[in-house]
């Protein structure tokens, strides 16, 4: 500044006009200053709203349906009754026994086994004999209800042979009438000593075939 206010004393014209210019370009250099960069906005995203659980509003509670009472149907044998044309028999059932000459038959409980091929009863005093000229079998069995040993006669229809864990059992075979529940039949019946077994009569295929079958849940289900 020195120097301008030397130089203005001589040339005052010139001087104010170059003050004038410097003062002009400190103007101009102070205006135009160098832009500030200013950072872009951040942008955030809002959350996102979860919508409310709908809350389902409780059925009102019904009465319950009241059933009609049903009465059990009428069966003659309950509670299995028949399956098509088939009677159901339990595991054990009473059986009735009769032959030739028997005033009435006898009453026993038997077995119904439907692994065993044929019907067994127990006998004692098992013996062959010929009536005009051919075979038959004298035996005697028990009668449960007075306790007395009631001795038979018939005709031999065969023998057979039964193979057991020990030896051969042969058995001879007579026709015997059979009565079990509504089911009589004239079968053939293999006689052997049961003593040692529960049960006196063992009821095989030959007198269940085509006529009933065996649930052996049950027992005594025929009346």
């Amino acid at each position: 500044m020195g120097c301008f206010n030397h130089f203005g004393k001589h040339f005052p014209l010139f001087g104010v006009v170059l003050l004038s210019i410097f003062l002009g370009g400190c103007q101009t250099s102070a205006t135009h200053t160098t832009p500030v960069s200013v950072p872009e906005p951040v942008v955030v995203e809002p959350l996102p709203v979860c919508p409310e659980p709908e809350v389902s509003t409780p059925a009102t509670p019904t009465a319950p349906l009241e059933c009609p009472e049903i009465e059990p149907p009428t069966c003659p044998v309950c509670p299995a009754a028949r399956i098509g044309t088939k009677i159901v028999l339990g595991e054990i059932e009473q059986v009735t026994v009769k032959s030739a000459g028997m005033s009435q038959g006898i009453k026993y409980l038997a077995r119904i086994d439907t692994g065993a091929t044929s019907t067994s009863m127990h006998a004692t005093n098992v013996t062959r004999f010929e009536r005009d000229g051919d075979r038959w079998v004298r035996f005697e069995i028990d009668s449960p209800r007075n306790e007395e040993i009631i001795t038979l006669e018939r005709p031999l229809v065969r023998r057979i042979r039964v193979k057991r864990e020990e030896q051969d059992d042969r058995r001879l075979v007579v026709v015997l009438t059979l009565t079990l529940g509504k089911i009589t039949r004239h079968v053939e019946v293999s006689l052997t000593d049961r003593s040692e077994m529960e049960f006196p009569v063992l009821i095989g295929r030959n007198f269940l075939r085509d006529a009933a079958m065996v649930d052996v849940s049950q027992r005594e289900i025929i009346k």
